[in-house]
């Protein structure tokens, strides 16, 4: 990927989530190339014998989840 698919800007190499990434250098554009594959890694948290769940303020209020993310290219999920 070598331009902003947003507003065609070469896309330039900065420093974020601790990796470099490609982004776009329109602060009113604000892309960042985060090159998320498909995989996630869920975790079940405990925490005195009990588990912990999460909640989207966009989700419904009886919505519930676990603590889950997605995997960065080349990461490993004990990694993540």
């Amino acid at each position: 990927m070598q331009f902003c698919p947003y507003c065609r800007k070469s896309l330039e190499k900065v420093h974020l989530g601790e990796r470099d990434r490609l982004a776009c250098p329109d602060v009113s554009c604000g892309f960042v190339h985060w090159n998320n594959p498909v995989p996630v890694v869920a975790g079940i948290v405990e925490h005195d014998r009990k588990i912990v769940l999460v909640r989207n303020v966009g989700w419904p209020k009886t919505w519930y989840g676990l603590v889950t993310g997605f995997l960065e290219g080349g990461e490993m999920p004990e990694e993540a």
